[in-house]
């Protein structure tokens, strides 16, 4: 019987928009880069909150690149944490 697939999610405010993008944090890339080669039984996502300025999903070496299209917009973080009644 096959275990479950494990998946590794990581939250960072930006990440290359392309393969051939070298230069958005590169200490990011090589540590994911590590990951993959490394770990290849783990899934791994990457959830971008400011950069690349998308909303579309795209693969990165084997991961999952998920864009929240922030363009370094202000956060009102206040909206985030529930008002107590």
């Amino acid at each position: 019987m096959n275990s479950p697939k494990k998946h590794i999610v990581l939250l960072t405010p930006g990440f290359s928009e392309s393969e051939e993008d070298s230069t958005t944090i590169p200490a990011l890339q090589i540590f994911v880069k590590a990951l993959l080669v490394n770990n290849p039984q783990y899934s791994l996502k990457i959830i971008t909150f400011q950069f690349p300025f998308t909303s579309k999903k795209y693969n990165w070496f084997g991961a999952e690149i998920i864009p929240l299209n922030g363009k370094n917009k202000r956060i009102n973080y206040k909206k985030l944490i529930p008002k107590k009644k």
